[in-house]
């Protein structure tokens, strides 16, 4: 993560700093040639899916506007080991007026296109000529860069070393300018792109070394365009145009990593008394998609492992998925005690006792406190479960967080727990050798038998890969715990059928959801004003019948919404904290609510598809919408029984300007 960014010393080219960052950006797009604005790290860090393979604590910032740092970027690129083209808007004219040389054709360093939040040009519309020339690349990222249609620019790239990211390109419609590629050894992650239609482009790819993870591409249909892929490592695929995507069927799982089974290798943990029946554990599998990521489970793919099995079964690392089958006869966890990742997803999955049995559901999960990373953590129809205890060390979350029908939930407390914890206490001035020795063996592990090593220091959860989809958890009160230092959530938060939460105050420093954000049918729930960090919506707003919600103060920073507006059957009387949404793309739905106006949206102009205001029984003014002057498909005012006729005349006149 960030830590420093360097102080730029540019005076000539021979005084050129070398980091191992350098950023390339332009000041046209600054508010004023004076101001100290410079590109901002942390944004980058936060945004970008591959956050991790950026190094940006020794970072050189370069403004190429400036003939001697444009002159200084000639001569640090090729060596640095991260290239970031920071988009403001203008940044592909002023590349092209510096005339900066291409990249080797052979560059072992992580290429990264990002675009800035809020600039108000859409900028590049092609790949620069800076990178026109690689063969091979460590990794490349290319993030929120709404002005390119496709990847034109990049036809020599025929290998990528680690891993390929595209996210959040609103304009992007294929990957076509990738017909070269044929290799990428690490991921392959595709994110929040809306209006990518299909894979264009990668006809030519054969092999995907570790993920494939399709999220959010909500008009992909398909993934026919893979002519050539015969390997993946873990494939998952989530909200996007198709319910379901599928690999061809040439692609089978990648041998070239060797751990506990293969990436497409579905792990069943089971209890005492056997393994489950398979067409009963397909039933169970099938019904918690989606909202679980999807997953291929065939009897050729199934290995069954006892839960007290020796923990050398599992291993440190298990490439593919795990499904826990807790029917009531579990003994224990033991068999994950050395298990430190899993790469596909963890399903976590309540069933029904075998006949005669009596039932001892898990009430927390003991045993995994080893597990630090996987791609999905999914807990469904368990009605043990009271806290998620065992998971203390789990910081890293590729995919989803899912809860699912969990009767006895009371608290995510015990998740990501270790990073919250204190280290020992100093010995006292002093204290005894013994007492010293006791607070030195607390914070070191024995490594070899002989010596020792310090622990490393527990990570804060900071992103959510996915979605969090919390749904039908009666019991739980609060999201206190873990997500107290997510900023991202790449995909959707939904919570729903949570009848005792009243706030979201657990997600304080959330700022992004790149989908959407839905607070459906939970009865006590006050409103959204925990969400206070929050900044950005990727996608929808949707607040549902929740009768005590009347705080919508989390929206306060948002100036559109991409997807819907819907605000339905719930406690709001007030829109004010709706102040600066000056568009809506798709549908804006008020109805059965207790407001008497809508004075909180006058700045809004635009409605991309219907406006629907609708038994609202105290709305006597609509007023306060002065500003609309545009809905794309139509408007529809009904059963709002204390409104005039000529305001609803009025409406549809200024709707259809």
């Amino acid at each position: 993560m960030v830590a420093a960014v360097s102080t730029m010393a540019v005076a000539a080219a021979d005084g050129c700093v070398p980091s191992s960052t350098i950023v390339l950006y332009s000041s046209a797009t600054l508010p004023c040639p004076t101001c100290p604005a410079l590109p901002y790290l942390p944004e980058l860090a936060a945004r970008l899916p591959t956050v991790d393979a950026v190094d940006v604590s020794d970072a050189l910032l370069l403004d190429i506007e400036d003939a001697e740092q444009a002159t200084c970027a000639r001569s640090l690129m090729a060596n640095a080991s991260t290239l970031v083209l920071w988009e403001g808007g203008s940044l592909g004219g002023a590349l092209a007026s510096a005339q900066l040389p291409p990249l080797p054709a052979t560059w072992p360093g992580h290429a990264v296109m990002y675009g800035k939040e809020g600039r108000a040009l859409a900028g590049m519309k092609q790949v620069p000529p800076v990178l026109s020339g690689l063969q091979s690349v460590g990794s490349l990222s290319v993030y929120n860069m709404d002005g390119l249609k496709n990847m034109t620019g990049l036809e020599s790239l025929q290998t990528v070393e680690q891993n390929l990211a595209i996210g959040r390109c609103g304009g992007l419609i294929s990957l076509a300018g990738l017909s070269s590629l044929t290799t990428i050894g690490g991921d392959l992650l595709l994110v929040s792109n809306e209006a990518l239609k299909d894979l264009d482009g990668l006809q030519n790819l054969v092999s995907v070394g570790a993920r494939m993870s399709l999220s959010g591409n909500g008009v992909l249909m398909d993934l026919t365009d893979l002519t050539s892929l015969k390997t993946v490592g873990v494939f998952s695929a989530i909200n996007n145009g198709a319910d379901m995507l599928s690999l061809p069927a040439s692609a089978g799982p990648s041998s070239s990593v060797a751990s506990s089974g293969s990436a497409t290798d579905v792990v069943v943990v089971h209890g005492w008394q056997g393994p489950p029946d398979f067409d009963v554990l397909a039933l169970a599998h099938d019904d918690a998609i989606p909202p679980v990521d999807h997953f291929v489970l065939s009897k050729g793919n199934v290995r069954y492992v006892a839960s007290t099995d020796d923990t050398s079964v599992l291993g440190s690392n298990v490439r593919g998925n795990v499904i826990i089958w807790d029917d009531g006869l579990l003994s224990n966890l033991s068999v994950f005690s050395g298990v430190e990742s899993v790469g596909g997803q963890l399903l976590i999955l309540g069933a029904e006792p075998q006949e005669g049995a009596t039932p001892y559901y898990q009430q927390q999960l003991t045993g995994m406190e080893s597990l630090r990373s996987v791609g999905g953590l999914n807990i469904v129809r368990h009605d043990g479960l009271r806290t998620l205890r065992g998971l203390s060390a789990l910081s890293k979350i590729n995919g989803s967080i899912v809860l699912h029908n969990c009767a006895l939930l009371k608290t995510f407390q015990g998740l990501n727990s270790n990073a919250d914890d204190l280290p020992p206490p100093r010995p006292a001035a002093g204290a005894s050798i013994e007492s010293m020795r006791a607070a030195l063996t607390a914070v070191t592990a024995t490594s070899g038998g002989s010596g020792r090593r310090l622990l490393a220091a527990p990570k804060h959860l900071t992103v959510i890969g996915s979605s969090l989809w919390l749904r039908g958890l009666p019991m739980l009160t609060d999201l206190n715990g873990p997500f107290k230092h997510v900023k991202v959530i790449n995909w959707n938060v939904r919570i729903e059928r949570c009848p005792n939460i009243t706030s979201l105050d657990g997600l304080a420093s959330l700022t992004t959801i790149g989908g959407e954000l839905a607070l459906v049918d939970n009865a006590q729930l006050e409103g959204c004003g925990g969400l206070s960090s929050l900044a950005s919506v990727g996608v929808s707003v949707v607040v549902a019948f929740n009768p005590a919600f009347s705080d919508l103060s989390c929206l306060r920073r948002l100036t559109s919404i991409k997807g819907d507006l819907l605000l339905t059957a719930s406690n709001i009387s007030s829109l004010t904290e709706l102040n600066d949404i000056k568009s809506v793309k798709l549908n804006l739905v008020l109805s059965d609510l207790p407001m008497t106006d809508v004075n909180g949206l006058g700045a809004l102009q635009t409605v991309g598809y219907k406006l629907v205001v609708s038994r609202n029984p105290s709305l006597t003014s609509v007023d306060g919408m002065g500003s609309l002057n545009r809905v794309g498909e139509a408007v529809y005012v009904e059963a709002n029984p204390q409104l005039g006729g000529d305001q609803v005349d009025a409406l549809i006149a200024r709707a259809s300007q």
